[in-house]
């Protein structure tokens, strides 16, 4: 018996399962999550299929989620509390803190001068 010449409906089983664990723990009943799953997997399977996709590790993008939560967590007087919930010094949350504010500045402030 000849072996399979990929591991990719094993994985495209593996996706679907997993959204749906995801989709049942934010509260979708089991059949719909099944569905939309079904549904997704599909839609890449088609849109990516025969493609190679490389999925990242992400640490830069879960630094950066942690760091937008920390902006949306802090009101401007609960600083204690925002780096014990998150547990960072105080220092780091500054550093956080100075980042975020000047991405926000620039997204909602015009510059002075046109850029060509």
């Amino acid at each position: 018996m000849a072996e399979p010449r990929s591991n990719g409906p094993e994985l495209l089983q593996e996706l679907r399962d997993h959204t749906v664990h995801v989709l049942v723990q934010n509260g979708l009943e089991a059949d719909q999550a099944a569905t939309i799953a079904a549904n997704l997997v599909d839609r890449m399977r088609r849109s990516w299929g025969g493609q190679q996709v490389y999925f990242p590790v992400g640490l830069a993008f879960d630094i950066e989620e942690k760091h937008w939560a920390i902006w949306t967590d802090y009101n401007g007087r609960n600083r204690d509390e925002v780096c014990r919930k998150h547990g960072i010094s105080v220092q780091h949350f500054y550093r956080v803190i100075d980042r975020i504010r000047q991405i926000e500045n620039q997204r909602t402030q015009p510059g002075l001068f046109p850029t060509e």
